[in-house]
């Protein structure tokens, strides 16, 4: 490379993983020896060298280094001593996508920014492993905030590790950025099915939560805990932490929490045979769901709902209901939400012979 503002930006380049936008290597790699108003021509000088790939994705164009350049510039930004003031800056702008996206998970543009997380996975992944060395605050914040995503896309091991690591390197105390990791994870161990540490997580998540006065995290967390004690067939400990979860989240005029509290109310009627009782408690929380565009929520109300017609021999309900939540999980990219719906396919199959 000639120009010293070219290999400049080249060495700083190598900070990412995986690929990156325009608008990433402008935030990241300028500072006071180029403007970020100069990275598009230098992008294009190092693309015409063949140093950058240039690829369509989507809607738009991501760049990415082959790996032998970006292993060769890495050293440099090494030797350069940028290194630190780069990956700092890679860590900030990657830390404000996923906070930004932490908001619009649970809403009508869910799966677009699922996606997005999932095409900078490994950009996340190499901001949080800088941060457990140097910032391990940040590294707790980028964790607690993946939490939903590693859930839907099936994350589950990797997310456990990364938060487990974060909360053990982040400073103690009983803070809310804490007490929402320790909630993140134990959901993640929920789906695992190892419900000794989800509850030991959820019941640490609540303490802190309830020190705080923070009654958003105590209705969730409430919710989380009547489900590690209904998967455990602890039908009354799950009956009042659902209660006392949907009678907060009604006082805090939260939809989605009522959602989430009137569906797992349902499944406990369910299992206790009382069917007309649950497909009141789905209907309901569907109804609400749609109201918020929660797509995901709109899926799993949908399985729900066709647990129930199937209970009670109305395979054609169950069909479509089912049917309509496999569309909608496949479109999210939820590995565990679509294996969930063909296995209960697979059920109606089987009782229809």
């Amino acid at each position: 490379v000639g120009p010293e503002r070219e290999r400049a930006l080249l060495r700083r380049l190598s900070v990412f993983a995986g690929g990156f936008t325009l608008e990433a290597a402008e935030a990241i790699c300028a500072d006071d020896s180029f403007e970020q108003a100069d990275v598009l021509d230098l992008l294009a000088n190092l693309v015409d060298k063949s140093l950058v790939l240039m690829e369509e994705y989507g809607d738009g164009i991501r760049y990415r280094l082959l790996e032998t350049v970006r292993q060769y510039t890495r050293d440099k930004l090494q030797e350069s001593g940028e290194a630190p003031g780069v990956r700092a800056r890679h860590r900030d702008w990657y830390l404000g996508l996923v906070e930004r996206a932490e908001r619009q998970l649970l809403g009508p543009d869910q799966g677009k920014w699922l996606k997005q997380l999932e095409t900078e996975h490994d950009n996340l992944r190499a901001a949080q492993a800088w941060s457990m060395e140097h910032s391990p605050e940040a590294a707790m914040r980028l964790a607690m905030a993946l939490g939903h995503f590693w859930e839907v896309r099936g994350y589950l091991s990797e997310g456990r590790e990364r938060l487990a690591a974060a909360l053990s390197r982040a400073e103690a105390g009983r803070t809310l950025m804490r007490a929402k990791a320790l909630n993140a994870a134990g959901r993640l161990a929920l789906h695992q099915g190892d419900y000794a540490a989800a509850g030991l997580l959820n019941e640490e998540s609540l303490a802190i939560f309830r020190g705080l006065e923070e009654k958003p995290g105590i209705a969730t967390v409430l919710n989380n805990l009547g489900l590690v004690a209904f998967r455990q067939g602890n039908y009354a400990s799950a009956h009042s932490r659902y209660e006392e979860s949907l009678a907060m989240n009604r006082e805090l005029l939260d939809d989605r929490g009522v959602a989430i509290a009137l569906n797992n109310l349902g499944n406990l009627a369910h299992a206790q045979g009382d069917w007309g009782a649950a497909r009141a408690c789905y209907e309901e929380g569907l109804e609400i769901r749609r109201e918020l565009g929660d797509r995901r929520g709109i899926a799993n109300s949908l399985n729900s709902l066709g647990i129930a017609a199937l209970s009670q021999g109305d395979y054609a309900a169950a069909r479509d209901y089912w049917e309509g939540s496999l569309a909608i999980f496949r479109e999210l990219g939820d590995r565990r939400g679509t294996a969930i719906s063909l296995e209960l396919l697979q059920r109606l199959q089987a009782a229809l012979g």
